[in-house]
């Protein structure tokens, strides 16, 4: 992607024709906020439409409307703080605490569909694929691999070894993440084998997504590009304070940083530099999803969610077209 890009024409008093150079800000600037959601929104799903926000301590998913972020329904209560969720194209998959189960829920009316056994512990992550739904499960130390028609148990993972901090996918794996252990494991889909680990970091990583080849991870205040065919870190970046979580477009990484900064960083992954960060927050930032055109952010501290503009450019000058 070009920091710069070249658009219309322009008759100049000189009789010559000029195009408009655009310089991408350095700044990602906030443009809409949210009603209150009561609650800190941990959980932030996106389709075409509508945003699905989930968190704690009020046990409940908010549908908004991505235009003006307000609210089109909610779901009842479910009993428990929503830790994870996901969603596809008809369906919403939450995790919970305190009823240590996964509920499918329609996206339309978010009514609960179905629920899956107890898991053995509250769901603090999730992920999907087509067919199924990946769970990490910090008291077992273990995932959990559910059909997503009834949430029934495929399989289970043997034990991490640690707390279960973040997971992710791609078409043949999951990548499972945690304290104690400090690496990044790779386990089969079919059956949540382990086929390969990373070193042990000084850190945990705390968020990871998949692009091709590459996954990103957050390590206190760095970001790892780690290689998935061989485990081993290829590139790494300084991020101003500790990387909360991450997210991901086709170009760019976007972080939302700890509450000493109260940011979000992006970064270019062609050549892995910082290259925008968002206006201050005014909250620690607990959630985060993206689309083509916005990041969302939800806050902690105020229980907002921030609408952010990517990819913003100005007018700097004007070339000559000879």
């Amino acid at each position: 992607m070009s920091d710069k890009i070249y658009l219309g024409t322009t008759l100049g008093i000189d009789d010559y024709y000029y195009k408009g150079i655009f310089e991408k800000s350095s700044i990602i600037p906030s443009i809409m906020t949210s009603e209150v959601y009561d609650g800190d929104p941990r959980v932030i799903n996106v389709d075409d439409y509508y945003l699905y926000v989930g968190g704690n301590p009020i046990h409940k998913v908010f549908k908004l409307d991505k235009t003006d972020l307000s609210k089109v329904t909610e779901s009842p209560d479910f009993g428990g703080n929503i830790q994870a969720g996901v969603i596809d194209e008809n369906y919403m998959y939450i995790g919970l605490a305190g009823t240590y189960k996964v509920f499918k829920l329609d996206k339309t009316d978010l009514s609960k569909v179905t629920e899956s056994p107890d898991l053995g512990g509250y769901v603090s992550k999730l992920v999907q694929d087509t067919n199924y739904i990946y769970a990490a499960i910090p008291a077992t130390e273990k995932i959990v691999k559910l059909d997503k028609t009834d949430l029934s148990k495929v399989a289970e993972s043997a034990a991490y070894g640690g707390y279960i901090i973040s997971i992710a996918q791609d078409t043949d794996y999951v990548y499972v993440s945690g304290n104690t252990i400090l690496k990044v494991f790779q386990l089969n889909k079919s059956n949540l084998s382990k086929k390969a680990e990373t070193i042990k970091y000084d850190a945990v990583v705390s968020s990871m997504v998949i692009d091709g080849t590459h996954l990103y991870g957050g390590i206190s205040a760095k970001i790892y590009d780690i290689h998935t065919d061989s485990m081993l870190k290829y590139r790494e970046i300084e991020c101003p304070s500790n990387v909360m979580d991450i997210k991901q477009d086709d170009n760019y990484l976007y972080a939302t940083l700890s509450s000493t900064s109260y940011i979000t960083f992006e970064i270019l992954k062609s050549i892995f530099v910082n290259t925008a960060k968002s206006t201050f927050l005014e909250g620690n930032p607990v959630g985060i999803e993206v689309d083509n055109d916005y990041i969302y952010i939800g806050l902690q501290t105020t229980h907002l969610i921030k609408k952010l503009q990517k990819q913003v450019y100005s007018l700097s000058a004007y070339r000559r077209i000879e």
